[in-house]
């Protein structure tokens, strides 16, 4: 068998790698180093994202005037303050809203939800505004308290059958 190598001869030595060629030299060689400096830098900026939301929208950072403030503000003025900072708690069933066993599970939702002292109101399904056209889905939003932060998962709220 024949190989043919196309690349062109030109005598002249490879040049040295650069400064990224150089950091991936380094960084091959000293494996646990780079490891360990990265998750050291993982740790730091996770200490500080939960403080990323309030720090970031309290402080002023939005386009007076855009499109985005303007919506915001309508949502807020039209949809009872359930606007941006809203969690919207969505309930789908193979059955209709109406049917005992949803009422069960989004009762039992609207409990979790209101036992937790982050949520200020939970806008209890509406035909029209929160249930879906084929009657299976809801999505009710929750008004966060003002003085809340963003909450994680509440809990699970399943039928029984």
């Amino acid at each position: 068998m024949t190989f043919v190598d196309h690349a062109p001869k030109t005598g002249a030595p490879p040049s040295a790698p650069g400064p990224l060629g150089r950091l991936g030299d380094w960084t091959a060689s000293h494996f646990r180093t780079a490891l360990a400096g990265w998750v050291i830098v993982v740790a730091v900026l996770g200490v500080f994202a939960p403080q990323v939301t309030t720090a970031l929208s309290g402080a002023g950072w939005q386009s007076n005037g855009s499109e985005s403030v303007a919506v915001r503000e309508l949502a807020q003025q039209h949809f009872g303050g359930t606007g941006s900072t809203a969690i919207q708690v969505v309930v789908h069933a193979d059955r209709p809203v109406t049917d005992p066993a949803v009422q069960t599970v989004l009762a039992k939702a609207t409990k979790l939800l209101t036992a937790d002292d982050r949520i200020s109101e939970v806008v209890q399904p509406r035909a029209g505004a929160t249930i879906s056209r084929d009657g299976a889905t809801n999505g009710s939003p929750a008004r966060r308290a003002h003085h809340a932060t963003a909450p994680s998962t509440v809990g699970s709220a399943q039928p029984t059958n």
